[in-house]
């Protein structure tokens, strides 16, 4: 594993921890985490790393709709 697959894994796993634990929930919510980083992570318009670009989509709904490509 390089050293960029460790970094997306463990910011998939660190940063955005859910405990589900029922049925398919631990898969689903891994599938939707990793989307979630991949879509941070190619976000250009702002100059951040992924945990910051996480607190900003978290307080910001226009950069949140912007990252969707919805704004």
């Amino acid at each position: 594993m390089s050293k960029r697959d460790f970094q997306v894994n463990y910011t998939a796993k660190c940063r955005l921890c859910n405990h589900v634990k029922k049925d398919n929930a631990p898969e689903n919510f891994a599938v939707l985490r990793q989307i979630a980083v991949n879509v941070l992570g190619k976000e250009k318009r702002v100059k951040l790393g992924i945990k910051n670009k996480q607190f900003l989509a978290a307080m910001d709904n226009n950069y949140l709709a912007r990252v969707f490509g919805l704004g």
